[in-house]
């Protein structure tokens, strides 16, 4: 299911011993999936999880990077079977309380479901 549909390469995580910052991909600096969602970043209590090698068919939309570990991309869309994908791995309790998070979550879905991304 991982490398099908996700299009990732799911190697369980990193722990919890700091604080992941969020940045945005830098392919996809005009993402319709950021829109209303400050490109500055965030940080997160949310996990790093180790997804690399993406998918050809993958474009990530969200990096996340914790000291001394490579970024790995924390959001993406993918396409299968001719049907829109949408992944994040972001979802803490404390994710559900950021709006930019919720924002992403409301764009994701929109785009998966081929639906205009309204402006916030």
């Amino acid at each position: 299911f991982d490398q099908t549909v996700l299009g990732c390469h799911y190697d369980n995580h990193y722990g919890k011993e700091s604080a992941m910052t969020v940045v945005p991909a830098a392919s996809a600096s005009d993402s319709p999936l950021l829109r209303g969602i400050d490109a500055k970043g965030w940080t997160t209590a949310s996990t790093l999880y180790k997804v690399l090698p993406l998918s050809d068919t993958c474009r990530p939309v969200l990096n996340g990077a914790i000291p001394e570990k490579s970024a790995e991309p924390i959001a993406w869309t993918n396409t299968h079977r001719g049907g829109r994908v949408f992944f994040t791995s972001l979802g803490s309790p404390q994710d559900f309380e950021d709006p930019r998070f919720k924002r992403l979550l409301l764009n994701g879905v929109a785009w998966a479901s081929d639906k205009p991304i309204v402006k916030p």
